[in-house]
């Protein structure tokens, strides 16, 4: 459903202003004026995008307001409707003065309303439309640039390995099996290398609006980490609160276009951070719903207190990796948007260590989503978790178990819950590093590790956590039991 566009009615009689009003208060922000002086005031100060003028008028006519619109170059383009009793040589002098159509008085509601809605039509939702696609061309254009970049940066870690490979080959006499791994690896970075080329090579001859969706595998956690990094940074800077959460990611090896993924969901951040003021906040959040045995769909949501807008071309972009978009404004300074888009599993899924399986965890935290994912993400590894919602019940879960002989190995806490900090200094009140490791997963580690460090924290694991990464600490957290 398009917003309304807004009518201006003059008139000097009332009656007559009444009824334009009630024909058209459904489908336009309808504005009035009784002569030609005051259309021209509210012409200069407010977006009009259609005028029904009445011809004859004190102080300024029908006549004297066209011929100024059609001098102003911000208002020539506005389609004016005149009105007034039938008059054959006024109709032919009107539009020679620029009017685009007549209607008569008396009138007929039905043929008002084609009227103007024709010319709506022809005029303003053209031109509206017209002017979405040249914004679209631009919009294409910045992400076929931006995606050129973002393939250049990837080059560097590819060409940068060679390079070393070559040196290391250079500077040591090495053994023919040693030879043989090195030009091994040499062959994968180079392969990986070209295979950048060539996807930078297509879509530099690629037209604007022709950019394709090419499906490759991708580890979604390079993704979320990237985006992570970068706006925390932006926000920061910007004094704008963000908020990244994760819940039900248990697919991390996909298969799609994840620079477009990430351009689209960056993008969407970036005119977010645009739009809201310092002390405003973004949120955005990352899920996963399982479509079919091949098939996962990516859920990301953004949300913010910025000003109500739209925004150019995300839409067609979802729609080109076969996914849905939808922008709801929940506010006069809210603004929503929804993106649902399907990706195939890539490789299956890690092997759980049998390790795990000796483990026991207890999950401090008080945001039962957070809660429920991080427990989900450890059982599917194997491990055993306990959960506490609040301090007192943590520290006697933990003496029961250590009275027992079956002390856990790790302590998961929340660190930004109601009272988190506290909460971790009287676990360790109770229990030394040595009896009990607290782990903690944190966006503000630069910044704030010594005062987590002071409170009792041991591992400090870097946000967003999805479970790849949670796999790859319990290994070394196993490796340290051991």
């Amino acid at each position: 459903m398009r917003k309304k566009l807004s009518m201006l009615v003059v008139d000097d009689v009332l009656v007559n202003r009444v009824v334009l009003k009630k024909i058209f208060q459904s489908e336009y922000d309808v504005v009035e004026a009784q002569d030609g002086v005051e259309a021209m005031l509210i012409l200069h100060s407010k977006k009009i995008d259609v005028v029904i003028l009445d011809l004859f008028m004190p102080n300024m006519d029908g006549c004297g307001v066209l011929q100024q619109m059609k001098l102003d170059d911000e208002l020539q383009k506005i389609p004016v409707v005149v009105k007034t009793a039938v008059d054959e040589d006024m109709e032919g002098k009107m539009l020679k003065l620029g009017a685009d159509d007549f209607i008569f008085s008396p009138f007929d509601t039905d043929i008002v309303k084609n009227r103007v809605n024709n010319l709506v039509q022809k005029y303003v939702l053209s031109r509206m439309m017209m002017q979405r696609e040249r914004e679209e061309e631009r919009w294409f254009g910045k992400v076929r640039q931006s995606l050129i970049a973002q393939f250049l940066g990837e080059l560097k870690e590819p060409l940068g390995e060679i390079l070393e490979l070559a040196r290391t080959g250079d500077r040591e006499n090495i053994t023919e099996e040693k030879k043989r791994k090195l030009f091994r690896r040499i062959l994968e970075e180079g392969e990986a290398l070209l295979e950048g080329v060539e996807d930078l090579l297509e879509l530099s001859g690629e037209g604007q609006d022709q950019i394709r969706v090419k499906e490759k595998f991708f580890h979604l956690n390079k993704v979320v980490t990237d985006i992570f990094s970068q706006m925390c940074a932006k926000c920061k800077k910007r004094g704008v609160d963000f908020e990244f959460d994760i819940s039900n990611v248990f697919y991390e090896d996909l298969m799609g276009d994840a620079a477009i993924f990430k351009q689209v969901w960056q993008h969407v951040l970036e005119d977010s951070l645009d739009h809201t003021k310092e002390g405003g906040y973004i949120r955005t959040s990352l899920q996963e719903r399982k479509l079919s045995r091949e098939e996962v769909e990516i859920v990301v949501t953004v949300q913010d207190n910025g000003a109500e807008r739209g925004i150019c071309g995300i839409r067609s972009m979802v729609e080109l990796m076969g996914g849905t978009m939808a922008i709801s404004p929940g506010g006069k300074y809210d603004t929503s948007f929804l993106m649902c888009i399907p990706f195939r599993y890539g490789t299956t899924k890690k092997k759980r260590d049998h390790k795990f399986g000796s483990m026991k965890i207890m999950v401090f935290d008080q945001d039962e989503i957070a809660c429920n994912y991080h427990v989900a993400n450890l059982t599917r590894l194997g491990i055993h978790c306990d959960v506490a919602e609040n301090s007192d019940q943590a520290i006697k879960y933990l003496k029961e178990a250590y009275d027992e002989g079956e002390g856990y190995d790790l302590c998961f806490v929340n660190w930004y819950m109601e009272h988190g900090r506290e909460s971790i200094e009287k676990i360790r009140e109770t229990f030394s590093r040595e009896m009990l490791p607290i782990a903690i997963s944190s966006g503000e580690r630069q910044d704030m590790e010594k005062e987590m460090r002071a409170a009792g924290v041991d591992y400090i694991l870097e946000r967003p956590l999805l479970q790849s990464s949670l796999y790859q600490f319990m290994t070394e957290i196993c490796k340290t039991l051991n």
